[in-house]
């Protein structure tokens, strides 16, 4: 009798445990899936406040931007590396599509012949009535850097005061914000200051480099990541 008395017991037992066991997991389905539902409200939020926020400003790496050709430069296959042949004064090279809205980075490798500078900057999209060469730094609708020295400003030249030692081969980085009408320059990955174009025109722009001399070569880094 003792015997049956203590499997009764541990059958209650092991019944009481079990719908214990069965409460929990109840329990803890009802939290999962309180949770579930938070997420997905939260998800919705989020997209909603992106959606509000405007456009998207992440960061875009200029991937697709070749070298447009030109009478007194040779281009690679890809057209993504120029080089002047030609012992011509100036030269100059633009490179597309345009930019549109958005924040670009791009990144140029140049090296320099033994008697060359360069100017690399924006011009407006319309740029036919402006010449590829050195004239183009007095032009209004230009943005340049000459020679990591100097910038020029909508055809206002500027002095930079920090002292940059010139480099014939170095890595050209520009950071474009459209949405701010602001524009960064990059010298092997570091920024300088006076190398900082604000208030640009909220249209769309090209990329482009005029040398002086012939065997200098500019080529596009398709996979450059934007300096730290």
């Amino acid at each position: 009798a003792a015997y049956h008395q203590s499997a009764s017991d541990r059958l209650q037992a092991n019944a009481a445990q079990a719908a214990y066991n069965g409460d929990l997991l109840a329990q803890n389905t009802r939290h999962v899936r309180a949770l579930q539902t938070l997420l997905q409200n939260l998800s919705q939020e989020l997209l909603s406040s992106a959606a509000s926020a405007g456009p998207d400003t992440s960061v875009q790496t200029a991937t697709n931007l070749k070298w447009q050709p030109n009478a007194d430069v040779s281009l690679s296959a890809g057209k993504q590396c120029v080089s002047v042949e030609r012992p011509v004064a100036n030269c100059g090279c633009l490179a597309v599509p345009s930019f549109g809205e958005g924040v670009h980075y791009v990144e140029i490798e140049v090296v320099l012949s033994s008697q060359s500078g360069y100017f690399v900057g924006l011009c407006v999209d319309d740029f036919s009535e402006f010449s590829l060469d050195f004239t183009a730094k007095t032009a209004k609708g230009v943005w340049l850097l000459e020679d990591m020295y100097n910038v020029h400003d909508n055809g206002t030249k500027k002095t930079v005061s920090e002292y940059v030692h010139f480099k014939r081969k170095a890595r050209i980085g520009m950071l474009l914000n459209t949405p701010t009408g602001r524009c960064a320059f990059f010298i092997d990955g570091k920024k300088f200051p006076h190398h900082t174009f604000y208030n640009l025109p909220k249209v769309p722009m090209n990329l482009f480099i005029s040398f002086r001399g012939k065997g200098s070569k500019a080529s596009l880094n398709s996979k450059a990541q934007v300096p730290l």
